[in-house]
């Protein structure tokens, strides 16, 4: 009786119409073929070339699949800054889940560790820009334009904007800590900007540490 069973259930599946035309290692092959996550590492502060944060972005940039940009700069537990001499690319990924992670850099433990320093960029230039994204455990300071911005929605969480790599000291953004636009966006309470409200005692010679374009 078992085999009797048996034999029918193998008949039935070469019989079902979902099975018809296929290889046995066809449902594998497409679970393999899903597209899964795009790491891009940044090993160095210069400013350009390969390891650089601007190469980064545009390997990003060129690739269709979800983006995370990390960190593994040599020199563990200490700030390394990175000063762009020109504005840096914007992101053009489409999901909160593209994401520009500091808290990556080996000896990471709750302070950042990864600086933007934008006094060399130029006139005008945005720190980090995105369509749609999340900045996590960066300091960005100086530049002429904002912080951050992000046009349609996303996430700034455990980063300093506009402040030294302490905390404690004002090194403003010209216009805005954090310019957001779209309805989905979080300033995670673990960053700290550069207007008064949110760091008594730090400059106010800038615009708006945070602004909505709602």
């Amino acid at each position: 009786m078992f085999r009797r069973r048996f034999a029918r259930r193998r008949l039935s599946r070469a019989a079902d119409p979902r099975h018809v035309g296929r290889s046995p290692g066809e449902a594998v092959e497409r679970l393999e073929g899903r597209t899964l996550l795009a790491v891009f590492t940044v090993t160095s502060t210069a400013d350009d070339g390969p390891g650089s944060l601007r190469q980064a972005i545009l390997d990003a940039n060129a690739n269709t699949t979800t983006d995370t940009i990390t960190f593994n700069i040599p020199g563990a537990g200490v700030v390394h800054t990175i000063a762009p001499l020109s504005p840096l690319p914007r992101m053009t990924g489409i999901s909160t889940s593209n994401t520009i992670d500091g808290t990556t850099q080996p000896g990471f433990a709750g302070v950042p560790l990864i600086e933007l320093n934008g006094s060399a960029a130029g006139g005008g230039a945005d720190g980090l820009s995105f369509e749609i994204g999340t900045v996590r455990g960066l300091v960005i300071n100086r530049f002429r334009g904002s912080g951050v911005v992000i046009s349609n929605g996303g996430i700034v969480q455990a980063s300093y904007i506009g402040t030294d790599a302490t905390g404690t000291v004002a090194l403003g953004n010209s216009r805005y800590g954090v310019w957001a636009g779209g309805f989905n966006v979080m300033a995670a309470r673990a960053s700290n900007f550069n207007s008064a409200w949110r760091k008594p005692g730090l400059s106010t010679s800038f615009a708006s540490g945070l602004a909505w374009n709602t």
